[in-house]
């Protein structure tokens, strides 16, 4: 192989290789998501309210960042992991947790925004979870201690301060959560 050339891998070979957990595939090729504490902290907060949400896979199940998500159309070799993200049970085949990637967009993506993150790059997932047919992305920002609401098709992004709830709206009923209960400062 030239030094020009660079080797890429696929989707089902990524699965297999230990080393590419904690990365996304992106073209082929393996991106490392840099989480700092807080955001990993943020992160599993969420985690554990949406799994506390979901009764026991009844009203679906909460997928940690290591779960992958294979569902941007035309883009095979493409592997998102959202900081955390839920499913309903029917949107799955045979409404079963499958081994592999999850190859259906979830209900909700959440994003976590960690230190070495470029906002563009943010934004840009964000796009492409909408684009593949995610109902609800939440974008939890530790630096501001703010979260933004995206929803498909044109709707305006909401900005919720600390003191704001977000909401599983009509994507996850029922589903409300302080802005304040995501950051550790707040709870002691």
């Amino acid at each position: 192989m030239s030094p020009a050339e660079v080797s890429t891998i696929t989707a089902e070979e990524m699965l297999s290789m230990p080393e590419s957990e904690g990365c996304e595939l992106v073209d082929g090729q393996l991106l490392e998501k840099n989480l700092g504490a807080k955001s990993g902290w943020i992160g599993g907060r969420l985690l554990s309210l949406l799994d506390r949400y979901s009764d026991d896979g009844r009203n679906g199940w909460a997928f940690p960042s290591e779960c992958g998500i294979q569902c941007i159309p035309n883009e095979p070799n493409r592997v998102l992991k959202p900081d955390a993200f839920f499913l309903r049970p029917s949107r799955l085949p045979g409404e079963q947790i499958p081994d592999g990637w999850v190859r259906v967009a979830p209900d909700l993506a959440a994003e976590v925004v960690s230190p070495n993150d470029l906002y563009s790059d943010v934004e840009q997932k964000v796009e492409e979870y909408l684009e593949a047919g995610v109902k609800l992305v939440w974008v939890i920002d530790p630096v501001t201690r703010t979260a933004m609401v995206y929803r498909p098709r044109g709707a305006q992004p909401s900005r919720l301060s600390i003191d704001g709830e977000l909401s599983g709206e009509d994507v996850l009923p029922g589903f409300k959560c302080q802005v304040a209960a995501l950051f550790p400062e707040a709870q002691r």
